[in-house]
């Protein structure tokens, strides 16, 4: 019946969200928390969320060349990613912000970041990914 259609539109999400690290700490946990409070909300469960820190960007988003990553994990109702990112998308404070549908098998962060169109580099900076260079210095 309706009760079995209304469960099979709950889905697992992970959600990226990239903050402006020049924004204080306690400013930067608080919209953390208010987005995690806004998808709890909206009838997101089983909610992780996994503060990375702040990390060097390969190239500059907002005049900005750091960036605080957080990754959000929830099972929640279809509709409810995209009101969030309506949220994220009107915060400055928000640098980049990205919803994922996630696979059964939890996905690496190395894909993560590709499926944002960035890719890690070997020092731990974030390169866009459709970046063509031969890398030859790992050959040697």
């Amino acid at each position: 019946g309706l009760n079995v259609q209304r469960e099979l539109l709950m889905r697992t999400y992970e959600t990226t969200i990239i903050l402006d690290a020049q924004l204080e700490e306690e400013m930067r946990d608080a919209r953390v928390e208010r987005y995690a409070q806004f998808l709890t909300d909206g009838g997101a469960t089983e909610m992780t969320i996994d503060r990375r820190g702040t990390r060097r960007l390969a190239y500059l988003i907002n005049k900005r060349d750091q960036g605080d990553y957080t990754f959000l994990r929830y099972i929640a109702p279809e509709p409810l990613p995209a009101d969030l990112e309506r949220e994220t998308r009107i915060d400055e404070a928000v640098l980049r912000f990205m919803t994922i549908l996630l696979h059964p098998r939890p996905l690496a962060e190395t894909e993560r970041l590709a499926l944002m169109g960035l890719a890690p580099k070997a020092d731990g900076v974030v390169a866009p990914s459709d970046d063509d260079r031969d890398d030859d210095e790992e050959d040697e």
